[in-house]
């Protein structure tokens, strides 16, 4: 039975905190009349990365969440590996039929269609994979998907609608746990470059290299301490999930170390995912777009 470790309230929207059998989701309902909706590329285009704080405090958005999956590395760094479109502009478009949120009038949906079916300016979409849940019924084919990215445990980020066009967001926390023995020098100094104020200020000392061994150790402690036992969910048990909610359909975006949930000029979830994100040091990922809800002023 879900335990609901927090709860706050407005005439807009609602925020859980629910944990059960090492899982800790954070859900948020929404009331889609109360806010604008707009996907937000990143720095304004078509390349590079950007966090989702950064992308919500430059549209004044009281919520916000990542979006599409994305390239990384390179020339094409931060640039969405699927279905984005922005208010006509297209920044990655795939000719088939696939998942997609969709965006037109402030009306947010979720459907299966071919991207290029819908007129060209105006919309707003991004694809997602998979969906999880179409016409009020979990995709059949989910249940026969073997692959790592549908069986394992993994922080995700999902979408869906009710049918009274309640928007509904989650967010699965995956806590990944290093292991302190393995920590390359690298690491360490990694560490020290991104922590080095708040490492001044708490031992009181001018600069890094007046840190003791002690301090260092202490530090290292400190900053790889993620809570232990706090699994993902398999794309099945993510479907079920936004299932219980109410939802009638429903999309997986992107997620792992991408996973990013912001209300009310805060980061709500641990930004701990996967493997790569700093070995377990709670970071935000930037990433290549995101949704965001805009309180409507009246």
């Amino acid at each position: 039975m879900p335990l609901i470790l927090m709860t706050t309230f407005t005439h807009a929207h609602q925020y859980e905190k629910r944990t059960f059998d090492k899982h800790i989701i954070h859900v948020v309902t929404i009331n889609p009349k109360e806010y604008d909706i707009q996907i937000v590329k990143s720095n304004d285009g078509a390349i590079g990365r950007e966090t989702v704080p950064s992308m919500a405090k430059r549209s004044k958005a009281s919520i916000a969440i990542n979006a599409g999956f994305f390239d990384i590395g390179h020339n094409r760094d931060g640039k969405a590996s699927g279905t984005l479109i922005i208010n006509g502009k297209k920044y990655g478009i795939k000719n088939r039929i696939q998942p997609l949120l969709v965006i037109n009038a402030q009306n947010l949906s979720i459907t299966e269609a071919n991207p290029t079916h819908y007129p060209s300016t105006n919309h707003s979409m991004v694809s997602g994979i998979p969906c999880l849940i179409h016409n009020n019924h979990i995709k059949q084919d989910l249940h026969q998907k073997t692959s790592d990215f549908y069986k394992h445990n993994h922080a995700r980020t999902a979408i869906g609608t009710k049918s009274d066009g309640t928007i509904v967001i989650i967010v699965a926390e995956h806590h990944y746990q290093k292991d302190l023995t393995s920590i390359t020098m690298g690491e360490i100094q990694s560490l020290l470059n991104e922590k080095g104020a708040f490492l001044t200020e708490k031992y009181h000392h001018k600069n890094l290299g007046d840190l003791t061994l002690t301090e260092l150790k202490e530090t290292i402690k400190e900053l790889y301490k993620t809570t232990h036992g706090v699994e993902g969910l398999t794309i099945l048990e993510l479907a079920k999930f936004m299932k219980d909610l109410g939802c009638q359909n429903a999309l997986n975006l992107d997620g792992g170390g991408s996973s990013t949930l912001w209300i009310d000029d805060k980061v709500i979830n641990q930004t701990i995912g996967d493997t790569d994100e700093g070995n377990g040091v709670e970071t935000v990922r930037h990433v290549s777009d995101a949704i965001v809800f805009i309180k409507k002023i009246k």
